[in-house]
């Protein structure tokens, strides 16, 4: 027991000298012997780093941890780098020699000078050079597109160019998720990106024939990296806020060359705008998809919005000849709504008051299916098919209560409603085209079929008490209860025919001969039934605020146009003849 103090006292004294620092000192010279000021220097060790800058004298320090072995790096603009290892050997303080720094060697590395063409112009077609326009790290093409002159995108992703909406969106010469715009531009990374083009689209004949015919469209298309079209890429973000609010989106996209896979997903409750699948326009895809409005998975708007939606869009090369792509799509949003509103309006003979509460709850549901197989069964024969489904269903619920008082008057409204519709809609094209074996001589066949359906039910309860003290109290009690049940059916059919016959040898002018044929039909239906009691089953059919209407419409149109084109100027001089029924 004796030792105790003794072996105390020397664990105290190692503990202490394990303790000690480390100081490190030195300087830096030029050649000449001079202080070098502002010079980087870096200490480090297996564990541990720090910086320091060299003062007016050229003098710096560390005091850092002891230990057995560390490294010091010099560097200074137009100088060589300095790089040494010292062992300390147990020094509490340890002086490096002074550290000289020599130029650089003046022979400089290569330079590469490559020249960017932003804008280039092709006919029909302004294409743009994503190495030109400059974004951040892991922005969407949407950024790009913004920079891009004579192009503006407004706050929901709309873009507009030469005073025209961009319709349509496609990534690789095919169409993206239905050629929606804001999946594309919002979703795909610019770091990908080779070029963007803004085409004047005539559609797919016109593609094939180089015949033109009508009002172009205008349609973006994003050409991607040779060197990004094989491997995966994409992203995905989460927020979380106050109050229950949440937000998240993924995608996820596989390309293997032809082979071309992307996945997308989003949900929130902040009623931020979700993917919009309402791609539009000719040719196939999206068309006649009407995912729009209420029904589509766009913002929020009033009210608590819940919005999901997913998507997968798949393109493929199958064989050497046929080429398929097509996308689905589904999106959902439910919306509760509960408001309350007080008004006043201030007359010297007559003050009107109005209270109104409300609450409101909103579902709906879409599904959508595109889908385009394009077969060159040789270099004079093509042909190529576009079917699309889609259905969408929505169901509402509200409830309301307003009072109005005005000076020895006073109303009240309860009013209770319920819907339900569903909309399912189908449809497709063919497009067959034959090349003969002169230059511009042409055959094609063009047929289309849409159908769609939208069917509604509706419940309404209003309730409504006028009290008149004008003059004596009177009282009138009002109830409405109705029934009201809608159907719209639209079927469209379509054939188109074209014949051109080149008059020259280069198929600068030539003569076309096109037939349309064309019929719809339209049955609309709306049936109000006036309720004696809220179970509906004494109901009486309000012959005056219901119809009926059954119309078609066929229309043949045959025309014969002579064209011509040059580096100037283009023509057309023709004649058409168009009987309806």
């Amino acid at each position: 027991m004796r030792n105790l103090p003794l072996l105390l006292l020397l664990l105290l004294c190692f503990a202490a000298g394990a303790q000690q620092p480390l100081t490190v000192k030195g300087t830096v010279v030029d050649t000449a012997g001079q202080p070098l000021s502002g010079v980087t220097i870096k200490y480090r060790t297996d564990l541990d780093s720090a910086f320091s800058i060299s003062d007016k004298s050229g003098a710096f320090s560390f005091s850092r941890k002891m230990t057995a072995n560390f490294w010091i790096t010099a560097t200074y603009t137009g100088l060589r780098s300095f790089e040494e290892a010292y062992a300390v050997n147990n020094r509490t303080i340890f002086q490096i020699p002074p550290i000289m720094l020599v130029p650089a060697s003046a022979e400089m590395d290569s330079i590469l000078i490559t020249s960017i063409r932003p804008v280039l112009v092709k006919e029909d077609t302004v294409q743009f050079d994503a190495r030109a326009y400059k974004v951040r790290e892991g922005a969407p093409v949407e950024d790009v597109i913004k920079k891009l002159p004579g192009v503006t995108v407004d706050k929901d992703g709309n873009i507009e160019t030469q005073g025209k909406k961009v319709t349509r969106v496609r990534v690789n010469g095919k169409d993206f998720f239905g050629g929606d715009v804001q999946t594309a531009t919002q979703n795909l990374p610019a770091e990908v990106i080779e070029n963007i083009q803004i085409i004047d689209d005539y559609g797919d004949q016109a593609n094939l024939t180089g015949i033109k015919n009508g009002e172009p469209e205008k349609i973006i298309n994003i050409n991607t990296q040779r060197n990004r079209n094989r491997g995966n890429f994409g992203n995905a973000t989460a927020a979380v806020g106050n109050e229950g609010r949440f937000a998240g989106n993924i995608f996820v996209n596989n390309f293997h060359d032809e082979r071309q896979m992307s996945v997308l997903g989003a949900i929130n409750n902040t009623n931020a705008n979700l993917f919009n699948f309402n791609g539009g326009g000719r040719g196939g895809g999206a068309r006649g998809a009407n995912l729009g409005s209420e029904s589509r998975g766009g913002s929020g708007g009033a009210g608590i919005t819940l919005s999901k939606s997913i998507g997968l869009n798949y393109r493929d090369k199958w064989g050497e000849n046929i080429s398929v792509y097509g996308s689905y799509s589904f999106s959902s949003r439910s919306t509760d709504i509960t408001s309350s509103t007080f008004s006043q309006d201030i007359n010297p003979q007559n003050i009107r008051n109005t209270q109104r509460e409300s609450k409101s709850s909103n579902s709906s549901y879409n599904h959508r299916l595109t889908w385009n197989v394009e077969y060159a069964m040789d270099s004079l024969n093509y042909i190529k098919v576009s079917p699309y489904a889609s259905y969408s269903s929505s169901d509402n619920a509200g409830r309301s209560r307003s009072e109005i008082s005005r000076a020895k008057y006073y109303t009240l409204n309860n009013s209770i409603s319920f819907s339900d519709s569903k909309s399912p809609s189908a449809g497709g094209s063919i497009l067959y085209n034959h090349k003969f074996g002169r230059r511009g001589r042409n055959f094609s066949a063009n047929m289309s079929f849409d159908f769609s359906d939208n069917e509604g039910d509706r419940y309404s309860n209003n309730a409504y008490q006028n009290i008149d003290s004008n003059g004596g109290l009177s009282v009138r009690d009002t109830t409405q209860m109705q029934s009201i049940y809608t159907q719209s059916k639209n079927n469209r059919s379509n054939v188109r025919l074209s014949y051109a016959e080149p008059l020259n040898a280069n198929a600068t002018t030539f003569l076309e001969l096109n037939y349309d044929w064309n019929k719809s039909t339209t049955e609309s239906v709306r049936e109000v039934n006036d309720l004696q009691d809220s179970a509906g089953k004494v109901r009486f059919f309000n012959d005056d605020q219901s119809n009926h209407y059954n119309y078609s419409f066929t229309t043949n149109r045959a025309s014969l146009t002579l064209k011509g084109r040059s580096e100037k100027y283009n023509y057309n001089v023709g004649i058409q003849a168009q009987p309806s029924s």
